[in-house]
């Protein structure tokens, strides 16, 4: 779809031009947030669709409407980073569908093991086998927390917010005090942590899962 002309005219001042660089700044953030959980096996398709709005969205911003250089420049990187974000989603998902991506190839090995019954690892600490068994919910589990908290941390990276104090221990357990609630209050069976970039910052939504029928 080709932009309106009347509706590049409309941010045709630098300091419209520059809240709206901000604006789509955070988009890309939020998008690669979301490219970032499909590729970590979080989310289950691509958001090709955002990928798309976001493009319109961008193709907007053309340097030929902007009259600051400073405002040129800042397009012009944002049109770079898209492009250089975009060329490492086409490769990964590429690997992906070639089944070459290192999460689909360890996943294969693994399942390989399993087919061939190789026996259980006994050297792992009789403490770890309690926590894990004891753990209800899956997606509460370390390998899927780290997934979450990986996706959390590059999303606010990419908001240029400050990660010092970020800590995956501290993060999944503050998501697991909140799941009990989180369950009880829409009776779920289960319950995923999506990122999600609102107003330039990146949060966590919980996802309540109703129970399967």
């Amino acid at each position: 779809m080709v932009p309106d002309p009347s509706e590049r005219k409309a941010m045709a001042s630098s300091d419209e031009l520059l809240k709206e660089c901000d604006a789509v700044e955070a988009d890309l953030a939020a998008l690669r947030a979301r490219y970032e959980q499909f590729f970590l096996g979080v989310e289950r398709r691509p958001p090709s669709v955002s990928h798309k709005n976001f493009k319109r969205r961008l193709a907007l911003l053309k340097p030929v409407f902007a009259r600051s250089a400073v405002v040129k420049l800042r397009i012009f990187n944002l049109q770079q980073r898209l492009e250089t974000f975009e060329r490492l989603w086409t490769r990964t998902i590429a690997e992906i569908e070639a089944g070459t991506y290192r999460r689909d190839v360890f996943k294969a090995r693994l399942h390989a093991k399993m087919r061939a019954g190789q026996p259980e690892r006994t050297d792992i600490p009789i403490a770890d086998k309690v926590a894990h068994a004891s753990r209800p919910d899956d997606s509460l589990g370390d390998d899927n927390l780290r997934r979450v908290f990986e996706s959390y941390k590059a999303a606010k990276e990419a908001c240029r917010e400050d990660v010092s104090q970020l800590s995956f221990e501290s993060l999944a357990s503050t998501l697991r005090q909140q799941a009990p609630a989180i369950l009880a209050k829409h009776r779920a069976a289960s319950v995923q942590f999506k990122v999600v970039v609102i107003e330039g910052k990146a949060v966590l939504k919980a996802i309540p899962q109703k129970p399967a029928k």
